[in-house]
């Protein structure tokens, strides 16, 4: 897989938190590889590694194992911290509309990101993926992208709302208070994907203020620049097909699949064996995260659930959640009835 890039922009964020912060900059850029100093910002892309070693070493010089949190609710009033997404944002019609352009211009902060808004049964799960180094998942680039979108929510529609759950790859912090501080919400770690889900009423608030005329400048700028970006990544593609696919009870075949990006199923079958991936793995990952999601945040019966999630029959469902959870769906809503 090609290495991914992040923009100068995305590199910035870190750095103008850290500078406020008190911190120097200069050793740790030095060390990254990175020069901020150039001639054309919009047009700078660094390696993404760097970008991600950067905010290690600024959270270490922070002394802050939430440096992201930090950083997100610094910037809150910073339009600058998200460039052209922030026009494109706060002149959408609605949150949802919002955060489905935020998905669609994701990649003008680092290239090779997959930034989703999907359907869920819940309302919206709003999914980040970024490249990882070696030693796993970014937590302080996550940490700062799941916070900004919500605290910019809340600022964008007026209305302190809370998200039904916040997710994360990385593993469970020694200290939780920040996360719940910031989300309000149940937070889960050690999950496939960093991800927001919103329910329906907010993702239908109206954005205050919002400019239907400056939205299309600024919406048709931002198309220009992601169209000279790479395309998406076949993984990412592959998500959003079954995602998409057992929300809804459609087929999550590797046929299918390969049929909806125009492709051989041979072809899709050798590329993602190339990529470590598998099918199979795939939707039982996807079929989880759905599942989890179905039982804690919606009324859906099994039957309903075995039909969407494309089980041939009720037990199997069962079986599947108890070994994804640990519990039936029954013990998972009785609990949350007790809570």
């Amino acid at each position: 897989m090609t290495p991914g890039r992040a923009s100068w922009m995305y590199v910035m964020v870190p750095v103008r938190a850290a500078k406020a912060l008190g911190i120097d900059v200069t050793p740790h850029l030095a060390a990254c590889g990175l020069e901020l100093d150039v001639a054309d910002p919009k047009a700078t892309w660094y390696p993404y590694d760097a970008a991600q070693a950067l905010w290690e070493r600024l959270a270490a010089a922070a002394k802050d194992e939430a440096f992201g949190l930090t950083v997100a609710g610094a910037q809150n009033d910073d339009p600058a911290s998200w460039g052209v997404l922030e026009y494109v944002a706060r002149n959408s019609r609605d949150f949802g509309d919002a955060l489905g352009r935020i998905a669609r211009y994701g990649q003008l902060m680092h290239d090779h990101a997959t930034v989703e808004l999907r359907d869920d049964p819940a309302g919206g799960f709003f999914t980040y993926r970024i490249p990882e180094a070696s030693s796993g998942p970014n937590r302080f680039a996550a940490q700062w992208a799941a916070a900004a979108w919500v605290l910019r929510g809340r600022k964008f529609v007026g209305a302190d709302f809370n998200p039904l759950e916040v997710t994360f790859r990385h593993a469970t912090p020694a200290d939780l208070s920040t996360y719940q501080q910031v989300f309000r919400c149940p937070v889960r770690f050690g999950c496939p994907e960093t991800g927001v889900l919103v329910s329906h009423a907010d993702l239908a608030r109206p954005m205050i203020g919002a400019d239907v005329a400056l939205l299309a400048v600024v919406d048709g700028h931002a198309k220009e620049l992601v169209d000279r970006l790479p395309q998406k990544t076949l993984e990412s593609q592959v998500r959003t097909y079954l995602t998409r696919a057992l929300s809804t009870g459609g087929d999550s075949s590797l046929t299918a699949i390969a049929s909806a990006i125009a492709m051989s199923t041979r072809t899709l079958q050798r590329r993602l064996g190339d990529e470590g991936l598998s099918h199979r793995d795939m939707v039982d990952e996807i079929r989880c995260e759905l599942a989890r999601r179905m039982v804690t945040h919606t009324q859906l019966s099994n039957n309903e659930m075995t039909f969407l999630l494309g089980f041939a029959e009720a037990p199997a469902f069962l079986r599947a959640f108890k070994r994804w959870v640990g519990q039936s769906p029954g013990e998972v809503r009785g609990k949350k009835g007790t809570e």
